[in-house]
């Protein structure tokens, strides 16, 4: 039937226009963190989103090897770096640095405790009262290292709102055994641009697509276009069957029950 075909039709141009909407969201978010557009959002220090939240880094394992874990989140993007600390790292700073969850919670209760006597602040505190739940493990998106090898961290930072659609990914090389002793870095990104913050490889416009969150994104922005659509269509032809003319075309539809401008044979609103 026409009106299902219009329907299908509809939806179509509307997820279309989602997909373009969601990933061209992604491309220019990605765009203005690499060339820093508008610089009032921007912190020189740190190259980030002023209202970012980093949470406490935190240990996390795959495949029996234990990584350290730094998430930074915002509304425009996500940035996950993972780092192999050497044996001997994880012995003189990194098992500080990167605490199990356990020891994560096991701080702020101490933290708390200490806050009832007196004006006690902690950076585990900040994270605390905010009421972020504590993320334990990275996303689906995010890269690890190798198990060994020259690259010794990877940093994956992904674009879209609300949901991330598109990833940029960069890698940290340095001397194995001394993961601060940085040789140079990677990245996957499109483009070049002045990027003075060593620590973020993760730089350039994403182009790689998160696929699960680029299919929700898209149907998140095409679902109320394709509503609205609807909705008004049916509008035009409740009102136009109401003044009695032709559904399909709006030409007075006469009494033979065929349109004479058109040709439609039927003209309820629902066959539009």
């Amino acid at each position: 039937p026409s009106g299902m075909r219009a329907s299908v039709r509809r939806g179509l141009w509307c997820v279309a226009v989602g997909l373009a909407v969601s990933v061209l969201t992604g491309a220019l978010l990605s765009y203005g963190r690499s060339a820093q557009v508008p610089r009032s959002m921007f912190d020189s220090a740190e190259g980030a989103w002023l209202d970012r939240e980093i949470q406490p880094p935190i240990a996390v394992s795959r495949d029996g090897v234990s990584f350290g874990m730094t998430w930074t989140r915002s509304p425009a993007f996500d940035q996950v770096q993972i780092r192999r600390p050497s044996a001997k790292e994880w012995k003189e700073w990194a098992n500080d640095t990167f605490p199990e969850v356990a020891e994560i919670r096991k701080r702020v209760q101490e933290d708390l405790a200490k806050r009832e006597h007196y004006n006690f602040r902690s950076s585990a505190l900040d994270w605390h009262d905010r009421g972020v739940p504590l993320l334990d493990r990275p996303p689906l998106w995010a890269g690890f290292p190798p198990t060994s090898g020259e690259v010794v961290a990877v940093s994956t930072a992904a674009y879209g709102w609300p949901i991330r659609v598109l990833r940029v990914r960069g890698a940290v090389l340095a001397d194995p055994m001394d993961t601060s002793a940085m040789t140079g870095q990677t990245s996957d990104g499109l483009g070049r641009f002045a990027n003075p913050f060593v620590a973020e490889p993760a730089w350039g416009v994403a182009w790689i697509p998160i696929w699960w969150g680029l299919a929700a994104n898209t149907l998140l922005v095409a679902s109320p276009l394709w509503v609205v659509w609807t909705g008004s269509a049916w509008a035009v032809c409740l009102r136009r069957r109401s003044h009695g003319r032709c559904v399909s075309c709006g030409y007075p539809a006469g009494t033979a029950g065929v349109c004479s401008e058109c040709g439609a044979k039927d003209t309820h609103p629902s066959r539009a």
